[in-house]
């Protein structure tokens, strides 16, 4: 069983990947973001830091709105 630093770590991570991902596809803004997803600012700010809790709903809109599905992510990450 993940210990709460080591999900803590890697929710981290995550949340860097994703940011690293939206930034790459020319998304810099939170407020495009919120165009794009319907979230507000801070279930994105969740979803990048890695330090609240969200929904997968809220992580499935922050995927579409990057244009990533969720099971080519799952790849990416499963080398963790």
């Amino acid at each position: 069983m993940l210990q709460k630093q080591e999900i803590i770590l890697k929710k981290e991570a995550l949340g860097n990947k994703l940011r690293g991902i939206r930034e790459s596809k020319g998304i810099k803004s939170y407020y495009k973001m919120i165009q794009l997803t319907g979230l507000t600012s801070q279930q994105i700010k969740a979803i990048e830091s890695g330090e609240s809790e969200y929904t997968i709903d809220s992580f499935i809109k922050y995927l579409n709105a990057v244009e990533i599905e969720l099971i080519h992510l799952l790849g990416v990450l499963h080398s963790w």
